[in-house]
């Protein structure tokens, strides 16, 4: 089965912002096999743009804002590079579904009208309510969030899948 969590960096929190990053991580019960991520160069951002949410950017660290806003590449090539990425995916992970995926299905429309983002809402799950349950039965998800830079977009979609792993071998999945 190939999972895929998906993590997005926007400029607001309507569901019409402006993504400037996005991040993936491909991964089965045990380990996080790929990544791949992307950075939205500034003449391509379209939607939304919070004065808040461009604050609270304004805020985090320097390795935050240097892996969301360096080194772009056009809206259209992020588009192409994400559906290759997440082909064939089985389930598509978010934390959660309610933001990223809507705000990057939008995002997909406003730079392909007419062209949906390949994946199902039956494919969709949510990262919020495994951690909710991990929290609620006290199962400890170890330093899965210890990895890399917060609000990397990358680094966020590969300790989200770290985990889940957790939390599935916590409940006693496949020990292989």
């Amino acid at each position: 089965m190939k999972s895929v969590m998906i993590d997005i960096e926007t400029l607001s929190t309507q569901p019409d912002a402006c993504v400037v990053a996005i991040g993936a991580a491909v991964f089965n019960d045990h380990e996080v096999t790929d990544t791949w991520g992307c950075t939205i160069r500034h003449q391509d951002w379209h939607g939304h743009i919070d004065p808040a949410t461009v604050k609270w950017w304004i805020e985090q660290s320097m390795d935050a804002k240097h892996a969301t806003f360096a080194n772009g590449i056009t809206d259209k090539e992020a588009m192409m590079q994400l559906k290759d990425f997440i082909q064939g995916a089985d389930e598509i992970w978010a934390n959660s579904p309610s933001f990223d995926l809507v705000i990057l299905k939008k995002w997909w429309l406003r730079v392909s009208p007419g062209y949906h983002m390949p994946v199902s809402y039956r494919n969709e799950r949510d990262c919020r309510t495994i951690f909710r349950e991990a929290d609620r039965l006290s199962i400890e998800l170890g330093n899965a969030w210890a990895q890399g830079t917060a609000h990397n977009a990358v680094d966020d979609a590969a300790n989200q899948s770290r985990a889940i792993i957790a939390y599935r071998r916590a409940l006693g999945g496949p020990q292989r």
